[in-house]
């Protein structure tokens, strides 16, 4: 797992052009060649969508747009518009993590000027829509991949949780089973 995760696990998304004139950074997951996850509140403000300018790092660069919105579940569906087609996407997971199971995300290290880093994290405490692991990914994480250890995504990392004055939960919204890829295929997503 470690080669598959210790490559560009997401494709940064930085957001402009929003209609209050404000920014924000974020993740993406590419589930398809043309299509990613996020969480609602990286593609939308004030419940308008946001431009959504990506890059893997690696000179695939583009924009998005929101197709689909799931508020209730902080989840957005992306598309590309304009720009190159992601070079590298993953598959949704058939089931849903148990737990004890671990799962890799992408967040940063502030320690080193908010440079990407690779968190391994174990699941805590699993649910049907959002479960607890035992670590975040930090400030900026929020839309990244939530991997298992087949490559496959189970989850949007959503957020955190304070576990005690210096630690955080990390929070994910649950995309593996039957339940989201329906959603995406029935409202015309890939």
């Amino acid at each position: 797992m470690s080669s598959l995760v210790l490559a560009v696990v997401s494709g940064i998304i930085m957001v402009s052009g929003d209609v209050n004139g404000s920014t924000a950074v974020g993740h993406a997951c590419p589930i398809s060649s043309t299509t990613a996850l996020t969480n609602a509140h990286v593609a939308y403000s004030d419940s308008k969508p946001r431009t959504l300018i990506y890059s893997d790092g690696n000179g695939v660069e583009g924009i998005l747009r929101p197709v689909l919105v799931d508020q209730a579940r902080d989840l957005a569906l992306l598309e590309v518009v304009s720009g190159s087609d992601f070079q590298k996407f993953f598959p949704l997971a058939p089931e849903a993590p148990k737990r004890g199971d671990r799962v890799w995300l992408e967040g940063y290290d502030f320690t080193k000027g908010g440079t990407p880093r690779i968190v391994e994290t174990e699941i805590v405490n699993p649910s049907p829509i959002l479960f607890t692991y035992k670590k975040g990914g930090g400030p900026g994480s929020s839309g990244s991949c939530v991997i298992n250890s087949l490559g496959e995504v189970v989850a949007i990392n959503k957020g955190a949780l304070p576990k005690d004055a210096d630690n955080m939960w990390g929070r994910g919204v649950l995309v593996a089973g039957e339940m989201w890829s329906k959603i995406i295929h029935k409202e015309g997503g890939r």
